[in-house]
């Protein structure tokens, strides 16, 4: 026989599962019911509600029209995929340590240009010595030039530069904002990185 505490407990405990699958029920098996003003007929197509119109869709979405009646259907200008390209590129290859073996350089290859990749594996870091590290932000992004395969995105950037001056010290961080210029190829119709210059 149980005790008044354990009659208690056990009451409570099968109240609280019946409450929760309860709710679990509702959460996810319930369809929801449609809207009062919706006066559709059960089953009309989606099709015969009013669409709305174009300047709206441009408005709400961000979009800007194209050039002599372009389509967007999913396709970006050749100068945002410029700089999204810059940006990524610099990012991935410039936030490093000398303690992640160069998995920075491994990230970034397929982003360069053959030439490029030969220096970029020049650059590895055989991981000695205390923590050093760069974390790279590129705050704006600008196409200067673009004629045939060759384009010039110039950067603004923010570094945050980690190191260890000794075993016993903590890690020193300090932030420097630099700019530079990222120079692009078009290799077999594909934007490759074919170089990247700080100013400083």
């Amino acid at each position: 026989m149980l005790t008044l505490r354990q009659r208690i407990f056990a009451a409570a405990s099968i109240v609280v599962a019946l409450l929760l699958a309860v709710i679990l029920y509702m959460i996810y098996f319930r369809r929801p019911s449609a809207p009062a003003n919706d006066r559709r007929p059960s089953g009309s197509p989606s099709a015969a509600l009013p669409q709305p119109s174009a300047a709206a869709t441009q408005r709400y979405s961000g979009t800007q029209p194209l050039p002599s009646g372009g389509s967007r259907s999913g396709v970006i200008s050749e100068d945002v995929y410029l700089r999204q390209l810059a940006k990524i590129f610099v990012e991935r290859f410039w936030s490093f340590s000398n303690q992640n073996g160069n998995r920075h350089i491994a990230d970034s290859l397929e982003l360069a240009t053959p030439s490029m990749q030969a220096w970029m594996k020049s650059r590895a870091d055989d991981g000695a010595g205390l923590y050093e590290g760069v974390t790279t932000e590129i705050l704006r992004a600008e196409v200067v030039s673009k004629e045939g395969d060759k384009a010039v995105v110039e950067i603004g950037a923010q570094q945050e530069i980690s190191q260890r001056t000794s075993t016993t010290t903590p890690t020193e961080t300090t932030v420097e904002t630099r700019t530079g210029r990222v120079e692009l190829e078009r290799v077999d119709g594909e934007w490759k990185v074919d170089a990247l210059y700080w100013d400083k």
